[in-house]
């Protein structure tokens, strides 16, 4: 579980978000999940720091999702671009601790990198563990990602498995289906399983240096515990 201390997220009570169609959002809107409240869409580049992070480590990890949000139709749309790791944090296997000058970095990082993106949620890893929210990250979450476009990612990067959990009225609830953007950058890749809760994911290969390139005319201190 995770605990934050001191934290402030940036003020989002007055904000609103713009009424525009997402340009990512396929012809059946339904695709992206079962409950008509949220849409979430996962960029490469965000999760490749997420798992890099949590499979990396046999204590929990934890960081900020930014992106963007916008309304369309009555439903939410989060597009989580990129995510920025907590750093001086007091953890183990079964906790983590943002510390006053964990939580000061992250918000001077987004501020300075990306000003014009919103903190949308946040993430922390279960080593080896289920994918859940416990009591306390509940009650976190309800405390300090209150507006209804904060969602929250768990992940066990030990054996590949991660899971969404986002608004759905008065509860938090898991996100069963998600969009998922693929990056072109070097080095491995990531196919997720879709579809499911928590999802699985693998890590695919990256061609080698042997393999023919394509044509280019062809489409290609909080506290979290147990």
């Amino acid at each position: 579980m995770i605990s934050l201390d001191e934290i402030r997220i940036e003020s989002s009570a007055s904000y609103t978000p713009p009424e525009q169609r997402p340009s990512w959002l396929p012809g059946d809107a339904a695709d992206l999940g079962d409950r008509p409240a949220i849409g979430i869409r996962l960029g490469d580049a965000a999760f490749r720091v997420v798992e890099g992070q949590a499979s990396g480590s046999l204590d929990e990890v934890g960081g900020l999702l930014v992106g963007e949000v916008l309304c369309w139709q009555g439903r939410l749309y989060v597009d989580i671009e990129q995510a920025l790791a907590g750093e001086r944090t007091r953890a183990g296997p079964a906790h983590i601790t943002f510390t006053a000058e964990t939580w000061a970095a992250l918000l001077r990082r987004k501020e300075r990198e990306l000003p014009a993106k919103r903190v949308v949620g946040w993430y922390h890893s279960h080593p080896r563990m289920g994918i859940f929210l416990s009591d306390l990250d509940l009650s976190l979450h309800r405390h300090f990602f209150p507006q209804a476009w904060h969602v929250a990612l768990v992940i066990n990067g030990q054996d590949h498995k991660a899971g969404f959990f986002a608004w759905s009225g008065e509860t938090i609830q898991p996100v069963p289906r998600f969009a998922w953007s693929a990056g072109e950058a070097a080095g491995s890749r990531f196919a997720l399983h879709l579809g499911e809760h928590p999802f699985g994911y693998d890590r695919v290969p990256a061609r080698t240096g042997t393999q023919r390139a394509p044509s280019r005319r062809r489409k290609r201190p909080l506290t979290s515990g147990r």
